[in-house]
């Protein structure tokens, strides 16, 4: 019967991988930002479901339920098998100059296995986790038009502006503790994808004109790795308060602090252009007359920049946690083939985030699994950001909440589970509002709702009896 109730789960899990794949490669929606036409469009981080909300931290966020990856040391605190699945939903205004556009996104930020690997000793530990999720994504659609004056007629002419595609991120991490404290990981990626962009200039066909239109493909494939390290301390005090007896009491406490540190070293992806010109029939069809190419590149690069990030992580394990990170960018170091690269400058940004389990919080926990194990969470985060249109540094502020609500929850007894002996999954559900705005008084500003969904599956899927 035990065998049989593994099967089930199993193929549950597997459909639901499925679905979830289904939706990673269909469900990419749709409208981003219009400055998605410079560059790579707009870079997206690998954010976990918990730290994203918790001022977009991850340094030292070491949590076993879910899996974070900004930093690839704290990989080496999975203890289960462990799936997770994420979304996200953008909505909201942005201004640029005096016009109001409104957009939204939906799309799958992250689909990812954990595997604990070596779990047998406390001196040594070996766990890795494989994770596909977006890199950059474009998409955005602009038009205006005009006349033209031509021996006395007019012409009217429209301009047209679309982009569409997306790099993507295939990762492999590793982490490892050594000496029971101290946790080493590294991350290797490969990205790849398209990028397609076109300009149209369109004139009327009813009098004769040609309308011309230059694509620009893009193709990515290339490796890159980050490196990452943590160390735990254990921080054991006494309290002292004398009880109801007038006698003296002690309370022993156990709490930990984590530091960490990563580094993303500035690295090119290697990738080729191809521009194109074309002349076509504006119309109902857009009947495609002369192609030719213009221009192609190949073993060309994009340089991205560096990332180096910091911080802490003070917690009482199984009740609360605090986190905070600092972040420094090297995005001066940006280039876009040979392109100028004057909208890209260096960028930095803090966060902080609390996390916190109330139902633990008594002396002596009374009520369901559920309830002791629900998690909320909160926090804030400010930086600069390294894309600054009209060369004016662009400023982020967000505030985040969220929910980690436990399901197929249990205890397992006499097993190695790292930090807590809880056995269960969580539906991660988050929410955020984000102000985005330029230096430049009415240049440009952007107010926007992010809602995430995640889920983090976890079980002994690979460790199970075959026999009663």
């Amino acid at each position: 019967m035990e065998m049989e109730s593994h099967m089930h789960r199993l193929k549950r899990i597997v459909f639901f991988a499925v679905f979830a794949w289904i939706g990673t490669v269909k469900a990419q929606v749709d409208d981003f930002s219009p400055f998605s036409i410079y560059g790579i469009g707009e870079w997206q981080r690998p954010f976990a479901q918990h730290g994203s909300v918790m001022g977009q931290t991850g340094a030292a966020l070491r949590d076993s339920m879910s899996l974070s990856f900004l930093n690839p040391a704290s990989i080496s605190a999975v203890d289960l098998v462990t799936l997770q699945v994420g979304t996200e939903i953008n909505s909201g205004s942005r201004t640029i100059g005096n016009s109001t556009y409104s957009f939204g996104n939906l799309f799958v930020n992250n689909f990812s296995l954990g595997l604990p690997v070596v779990r047998k000793t406390r001196g040594f530990q070996y766990s890795m986790a494989l994770s596909f999720s977006p890199f950059s994504q474009i998409g955005y659609s602009m038009r205006d038009s005009s006349a033209l004056i031509s021996n006395g007629d007019t012409i009217p002419v429209e301009r047209a502006f679309n982009g569409s595609g997306g790099w993507n991120r295939l990762s492999w991490y590793h982490g490892i503790v050594l000496f029971r404290r101290f946790s080493l990981g590294a991350g290797f990626h490969y990205t790849f994808g398209s990028l397609t962009r076109d300009r149209n200039l369109i004139l009327p066909s009813n009098q004769g004109f040609f309308s011309t239109r230059n694509r620009e493909e893009v193709e990515a494939g290339s490796f890159s790795y980050d490196l990452g390290i943590q160390h735990r301390f254990e921080l054991n005090f006494k309290r002292f308060v004398t009880n109801t007896k007038g006698r003296v009491d002690t309370i022993r406490k156990h709490q930990e602090l984590v530091l960490g540190i990563s580094y993303q070293p500035s690295m090119p992806i290697t990738a080729s252009r191809m521009q194109l010109g074309m002349q076509y029939v504006a119309g109902a069809y857009n009947i495609v007359g002369d192609t030719i190419q213009l221009s192609q590149e190949s073993g060309a690069a994009v340089q991205m920049p560096g990332v180096i990030r910091a911080g802490l992580q003070w917690s009482n394990p199984g009740k609360w946690l605090w986190v905070a990170d600092a972040h420094f960018s090297s995005g001066s170091q940006f280039r876009y083939f040979n392109d100028p690269s004057g909208l890209y400058a260096d960028a930095w940004g803090i966060g902080s985030g609390f996390q916190c389990q109330p139902g633990n919080w008594k002396k002596k926990p009374s009520g369901s699994v559920f309830s002791k194990n629900t998690i909320a969470r909160l926090g804030l985060h400010y930086q600069i950001n390294t894309f600054q249109p009209e060369k004016f540094p662009v400023t982020e502020f967000g505030m985040g909440i969220g929910l980690g609500l436990p399901f197929n929850h249990g205890f397992r007894r006499g097993r190695n589970m790292g930090q807590s002996k809880y056995l269960g999954s969580y539906l991660n559900l988050g929410a955020q509002v984000l102000l985005v705005g330029s230096e430049a008084p009415g240049t440009y500003r952007e107010l926007f709702f992010r809602i995430t969904l995640g889920v983090s599956l976890r079980d002994w899927w690979f460790d199970q009896p075959r026999f009663n």
